[in-house]
């Protein structure tokens, strides 16, 4: 839990924090580890009844790549700003759902342990960054069907369609 005392807050008067945690993200964000995550901010009470958390959060996070299904270290790292409304008695804050959502938002779509990377043989699973595998590859075999159908009914090569 990240947890900001508030108690002591004077309404206008900024407040710097800094909080550590080892955040476990769920499974279907794609993170294979908890995460260390590292905030530096600043609250402040805008007035009786909330206050303004705002800072940078940094994260690192570990994925499989997309491609090869290597082991990737992924470091996040971004500035935010939220309102945070106060009930009557609290004391404290738990911002811990604030620092998951940013993390969350900031995932990439997919991670690649390098733009050169080869990624996996699809005939016998191998990673092709170590060594190439001698497999034979042919064409894509999930469009084999569509280009005899083309050909048959006299389909150009460049992807026309025939007239009907």
């Amino acid at each position: 839990m990240m947890i900001i005392d508030v108690k002591s807050l004077r309404v206008g008067v900024p407040q710097d924090f800094e909080c550590v945690s080892l955040r476990s993200l769920p499974e279907s964000y794609g993170a294979t580890s908890p995460c260390p995550s590292r905030i530096h901010g600043r609250v402040t009470k805008v007035d009786t009844g909330a206050v303004v958390c705002e800072g940078e959060l940094t994260a690192k996070l570990r994925f499989e790549c997309g491609r090869c299904l290597d082991a990737v270290e992924h470091e996040l790292s971004m500035g935010f700003q939220e309102k945070i409304e106060l009930a009557a008695h609290d004391d404290v804050i738990d911002i811990s759902s604030l620092v998951d959502e940013n993390i969350i938002l900031n995932i990439p779509q997919k991670v690649l342990c390098g733009e050169e990377c080869k990624g996996l043989c699809p005939v016998c699973g191998a990673s092709l960054n170590l060594r190439d595998c001698g497999c034979e590859r042919g064409g894509d075999s999930k469009f084999a069907a569509l280009k005899n159908l083309l050909q048959s009914e006299g389909g150009e090569r460049d992807g026309n369609l025939p007239k009907r």
